[in-house]
């Protein structure tokens, strides 16, 4: 999200929704800056008054919460969309996994907000409820596999995932031949499905 989004939403927002347009407006700051605006700047930025803003968030982290449902949100439309319900369930796996990585690596920003906010997560059941969600399409696709223990198999899988994106983002490894980007996303897919199927 960028800057022409965050224009966009300058204009929308006369429409009535200066809360959708305050958070649009907020992740285009988290993408540019690293950090989500303050409510200050983000009403500077849409031309309302503080107080307008403040009629929709009781503060940053109010505010924060909400962005990191938005994230949430996005990131399972992305993994819905790359998953061909035609395939074998092997396969839907696979893309989806994939779809996890890319959507971390892609949103580095964004993913540390995701998973980097335990107080936020702890005080905020916006959050809370959209993370919690997202887990459990998760476990879900361990459901699909038959194991006894869904839950702990897809915090298995998920461990494998955050270290995948982690590890994509390190400009250097500890290793002596770098691996192209490439060979670490297989890799990682590869240990995240076969975690998930054994026997495929």
């Amino acid at each position: 999200m960028g800057r022409d989004e965050a224009r966009q939403s300058k204009k929308r927002y006369h429409h009535g929704d200066l809360k959708a347009s305050l958070i649009v407006a907020a992740l285009a700051g988290l993408d540019a800056n690293g950090e989500v605006p303050t409510m200050r700047g983000l009403a500077g930025v849409l031309s309302v008054s503080r107080a307008a803003a403040y009629r929709h968030f009781s503060d940053r982290s109010d505010l924060m919460a909400h962005v990191t449902a938005r994230c949430f949100d996005e990131m399972i439309c992305e993994i819905d969309a790359a998953v061909d319900l035609d395939e074998l369930m092997i396969e839907q796996h696979r893309r989806a996994c994939a779809a996890y990585l890319s959507y971390g690596v892609r949103y580095a920003s964004r993913y540390d907000l995701m998973f980097g906010r335990d107080t936020l997560m702890h005080e905020n059941a916006v959050a809370r409820q959209a993370r919690d969600q997202a887990f459990s399409k998760l476990i879900a696709m361990a459901g699909d596999t038959g194991a006894d223990d869904p839950e702990l198999l897809a915090l298995t899988v998920w461990s494998t995932l955050h270290g995948g994106v982690d590890l994509l983002r390190r400009a250097h490894l500890p290793v002596t031949n770098q691996p192209e980007p490439a060979a670490v996303i297989q890799a990682v897919l590869n240990v995240a499905v076969q975690t998930l199927w054994p026997e495929g």
